[in-house]
């Protein structure tokens, strides 16, 4: 991935964390120099605070970012709920170790990493390294928000 910004960014030493919210929530820490990404597979909303903690605790970003949900997904009620509760939790989290939390919606971060809208299956094909889509969405979010980051 090449990152490229026109003007120097004082604040180039910013890093990322990126959650794509789901029973499956994959991840993406995100900086200069770093990429990594993963899973966090949980039972239960305590599961995934301590998950979530534990990668804060190691990567320590300087922001986290979330992709918002679709609204007009099939079962959208009920991933909207989840997603909320998934989304308490990481406001606690980034409200205690004073980080800023982002949403982006998943087009616009496409567009962002891409250049151009498409749809996810498109995307994912672009990342042919990323065997799980949820990683996938999660290091498109953390990339998008970095690029944003750099040229703000």
């Amino acid at each position: 991935m090449t990152i490229e910004s026109t003007t120097e960014n004082k604040n180039a030493n910013f890093s990322v964390l990126g959650f794509d919210l789901g029973k499956h929530t994959g991840w993406c820490f995100l900086d200069r120099i770093n990429e990594s990404n993963g899973l966090i597979l949980f039972d239960n909303f305590a599961q995934f605070y301590s998950s979530a903690m534990e990668l804060i605790d190691l990567w320590k970003p300087s922001a986290i970012v979330i992709g918002k949900p679709n609204l007009f997904a099939k079962n959208s009620y009920n991933v909207f709920s989840f997603h909320t509760k998934l989304l308490g939790i990481l406001c606690l989290i980034a409200e205690k170790k004073g980080l800023v939390l982002f949403e982006l919606n998943d087009s616009s971060s496409r567009k962002i990493v891409f250049g151009k809208g498409m749809k996810k299956k498109e995307a994912h094909a672009l990342m042919p390294d990323f065997t799980d889509p949820d990683i996938a969405d999660a290091t498109i979010l953390a990339r998008a928000q970095y690029q944003l980051l750099l040229n703000a």
